[in-house]
């Protein structure tokens, strides 16, 4: 079952809940930078935690398809555009088998580079660090755009919700998430909407059928997904 989106939480650190429960969060907070996060005397940004963890926050959303198909997790800070792509790739039940690239608009950020390819090549995601573009403390961009599979076409909204700090080291954490994504080369969109079709219904061709096996539009569980998410 999905988890419901979290609401601002009034004053202060603005850290929104429940995405990070006492399970998730232990000791860190939640940071927002800006004026507040400025010394009065300095006006220099106030220093982390000792101690503390960076990790981005991320939520990711499958474009074009209702209802939402979505996960939440973090990732430290200190990845790079490759490690945001394992990370949507496990959390989002791919299989790695096709290209994908990470956009700003028209503009490449990272993806797979082509030595052969004419002009200029995508640039190297694992050489790209995630801070570059969003910036460590997230004041640089907020959102760009993930694709995957360029014959299927599977676009995705990254959306940058914060910068957490916590006291335990680790790579990344699967926060939330509802419903599940498409099977890998069922065809795009329409071909997504066609499974939903057969597995609600149970009607279709019968290798159809077999080819989808126990999947369903609904299913997220999140426990079981963060067994092969986290580490």
């Amino acid at each position: 079952m999905g988890m419901d989106s979290p609401e601002p939480q009034a004053g202060g650190l603005k850290y929104r809940q429940p995405q990070l429960g006492a399970k998730d969060m232990g000791a860190g907070r939640m940071r927002r930078h800006g004026a507040a996060d400025r010394s009065p005397s300095t006006g220099r940004k106030a220093s982390s935690g000792i101690g503390l963890h960076a990790y981005y926050e991320f939520e990711v959303s499958l474009l074009g398809a209702e209802p939402k198909i979505w996960r939440r997790f973090l990732l430290r800070a200190t990845a790079a555009f490759s490690d945001l792509h394992q990370a949507i790739q496990a959390a989002c039940g791919w299989e790695n088998y096709h290209l994908f690239a990470f956009r700003d608009g028209r503009r490449t950020l990272a993806g797979v580079p082509d030595e052969d390819a004419f002009g200029e090549s995508d640039p190297d995601a694992s050489r790209v660090s995630l801070a570059s573009f969003f910036g460590t403390n997230g004041e640089k961009a907020k959102r760009c755009t993930y694709e995957y599979d360029f014959g299927d076409g599977w676009e995705h909204a990254v959306a940058l919700r914060g910068v957490a700090e916590l006291p335990e080291a680790f790579a990344r954490r699967l926060l939330a998430g509802a419903r599940a994504f498409p099977r890998e080369d069922c065809g795009g969109l329409p071909g997504y909407e066609n499974c939903v079709r057969i597995a609600t219904s149970g009607r279709g061709p019968k290798d159809l059928r077999e080819w989808l096996g126990d999947w369903t539009p609904e299913a997220f569980d999140r426990e079981e997904k963060r067994g092969t998410f986290d580490r």
